[in-house]
């Protein structure tokens, strides 16, 4: 990938898109072995394209899309870890020769499944997820069981745990505030001495040198590399830190001229803020008056047959009550009826 003078540049139009930027990772986070880009911060693009290098591809489910061999590749380079960290062994040389091999299988396929997504046109969702965590998985699971296999300092592996954490959650701010940040030459060189002295530290034990009467001590040149790799490590992290600075500065800048100021945007933040929070009680009150119409709709049926069932009994009640005085009545109007002049004598 080109880039301007110094490690970050601001990119204008259209680029060509570095190794792993194809993979799409370097809007992402990134990773601890993604450092094999180039190393840029500018404004950040949407790819042009999702599947191949030149149009647009239609969407494909995240399912089809882990299906690609290159997603495919990187998910056999996660599948490493538990087999590399498991051979890790202080007292069996084989064993340890095959924790060895197998991270090296894994630093490999890392560089193969961005090959083959540029081989093969293949950028996918699945894909940048999958790649800068599987490189993160490799490197950080096995520095810390060799830490605690007391094959690497642990201060020393704290530190470059929290370097990748600090790159990490400023790539994070960078890609909202619309700027990436992609590796340099000295995150390249910090990689390699990286992967390096990890190889050299899982193999740990001594072995004499073909051709030479001499035994190499694995162990310490790995130690030695990996303090080397610390080096490179807050060099690169603080050269990030310095030119993100600069970047958002221009970028402070450029928008400054366009009229957009920060106390413009922080007014705009509040606004939005104040009428979210309208919206949001607005639709607490309409939920609330629906609960209550619902209720009085569920009581209303309720209340009118209980009504209808008291007037119903006050009426057999009444009706029960005249039923006597009426038969009497009954039976008083016949008497009267046939002799009419008794009540005359009386």
């Amino acid at each position: 990938m080109k880039t301007g003078s110094g490690p970050i540049s601001e990119r204008r139009g259209d680029t060509t898109p570095g190794p792993k930027e194809q993979r799409g990772e370097t809007p992402g986070p990134g990773s601890s072995l993604d450092e094999s880009a180039g190393h840029s911060i500018g404004r950040s693009q949407i790819p042009a394209e999702r599947g191949g290098r030149t149009g647009k591809a239609p969407f494909r489910p995240l399912g089809q899309e882990i299906t690609d061999l290159p997603n495919i590749v990187t998910l056999l380079r996660i599948g490493l870890i538990p087999p590399v960290l498991i051979s890790i062994d202080n007292y069996d040389p084989r064993l340890s020769a095959l924790s060895c091999i197998l991270f090296v299988i894994a630093a490999i396929s890392d560089a193969l499944d961005g090959y083959l997504a540029r081989r093969m046109g293949l950028v996918t969702v699945v894909g940048k997820f999958l790649d800068p965590l599987a490189d993160k998985l490799i490197v950080l699971s096995t520095l810390v069981v060799l830490a605690a296999a007391q094959r690497a300092p642990v201060w020393l592996v704290v530190v470059l745990m929290a370097r990748e954490l600090a790159v990490t959650g400023l790539r994070a701010i960078a890609s909202q505030q619309g700027l990436v940040i992609a590796a340099g030459r000295g995150g390249k060189i910090k990689t390699a001495l990286q992967l390096v002295g990890i190889a050299f530290l899982l193999i740990h034990f001594r072995y004499p040198i073909i051709g030479f009467d001499y035994e190499l001590d694995f162990h310490v040149v790995g130690t030695y590399l990996l303090y080397l790799s610390l080096v490179m490590s807050l060099a690169s992290a603080l050269e990030y830190f310095k030119f993100f600075t600069e970047a958002a500065a221009r970028q402070a800048a450029e928008l400054e001229q366009q009229g957009i100021t920060r106390a413009k945007i922080k007014e705009r933040a509040r606004l939005r803020k104040v009428k979210l929070r309208e919206l949001k009680k607005a639709r607490r009150h309409r939920l609330r008056a629906e609960r209550r119409a619902r209720r009085r709709a569920r009581r209303a049926p309720a209340s009118s047959i209980e009504a209808s069932s008291i007037g119903g009994a006050r009426e057999r009640e009444s009706g029960g009550a005249a039923g006597p005085a009426a038969g009497e009545a009954m039976d008083r109007e016949p008497g009267r009826d046939a002799d009419p002049g008794a009540d005359r004598d009386r």
